[in-house]
């Protein structure tokens, strides 16, 4: 009972928190949720993306308080009754939702179908919801500064693979340039936009460079990815390649072979939505620029 009572009482003072605050300092903010406890790419974009199309600064709100908008990342499992869902995929099945939760949130853009089709099955309304992931319009938004190919291949490992062995060994060799997923988008896209060719364990390594036209080969470097391979083949169902199959490097041998193999295999999976019809599901109705909703 105290435990409840306590976990009750830190919820009160969240929404608290968030009120207050979007009263007063962070007053005209979108208040959006996206995973912030690590600098990623991905989880950037959200932020990015709200304020080019609102001209409005982001407050990353950690209660149910107010009607909030998720989009970039595989957050569905922090979707709340006031949420605006705007291509945000699922983590994982079991992490979802209760029903009661899930017909009360609005969604208006999921990331793909393997999302939509869960969602559809525990009660969500998501017929009239737009496909795709919100990353895929992010070159309406922004043309990369340096388009010369400097490397022949950017190596791309999620944070949680950056520090393994198989990567520091493919990072050692020539030709090959080690692409950070922690910093902000556009330096990101101008990193990858650098390289001939693209190999990637994060998922956002994968669509920024289907999305900028760099050939590219998804791969897997450990177990350590949370979620395994599911937002991989939610992103891949909306794209003209929804077969896209992992490459598993295992130890160097198999790295050699990957980057000896890397001009055939590489490829680009095209979006077969619109972007502008991405846009177009975006909440203007209530994130209107200048217009405060609290």
């Amino acid at each position: 009972m105290r435990r409840l009572i306590a976990k009750q009482a830190r919820r009160s003072l969240r929404s608290l928190r968030d009120l207050i605050l979007l009263l007063t300092v962070a007053r005209g903010s979108v208040p959006v949720v996206y995973f912030d406890r690590q600098l990623n790419v991905g989880d950037a974009i959200t932020p990015y993306l709200v304020q080019k199309l609102t001209g409005r600064p982001v407050y990353r709100v950690r209660s149910n308080v107010v009607v909030h908008l998720l989009a970039v990342g595989s957050i569905i499992h922090e979707v709340r009754c006031r949420s605006l869902v705007w291509g945000s995929g699922i983590l994982d099945a079991e992490r979802l939702p209760g029903r009661d939760t899930l017909e009360r949130a609005r969604f208006l853009a999921v990331r793909g179908r393997l999302t939509q089709q869960l969602l559809a099955a525990s009660g969500a309304d998501v017929a009239a919801a737009a496909i795709g992931d919100p990353a895929v319009v992010m070159p309406l938004f922004y043309e990369p500064k340096r388009s010369d190919q400097a490397y022949r291949i950017g190596l791309v490992p999620h944070y949680v693979d950056r520090e393994t062995p198989l990567v520091r060994y493919m990072a050692s060799l020539p030709g090959i340039s080690l692409i950070d997923v922690r910093q902000q988008p556009e330096p990101f896209i101008d990193d990858i936009c650098q390289c001939e060719l693209v190999v990637s364990s994060s998922l956002h390594g994968l669509i920024l460079a289907d999305s900028y036209r760099v050939p590219n080969l998804w791969v897997r470097f450990s177990d350590g990815l949370v979620g395994g391979e599911f937002k991989f083949h939610d992103y891949y169902s909306t794209t003209d390649a929804p077969d896209s199959r992992i490459t598993l490097i295992t130890d160097q041998v198999a790295a050699d072979e990957c980057i000896a193999a890397l001009p055939k295999q590489a490829g680009v999976a095209r979006y077969l939505g619109d972007p502008e019809d991405l846009i177009a599901a975006f909440p203007f109705n209530r994130f209107e620029r200048g217009h405060t909703h609290a």
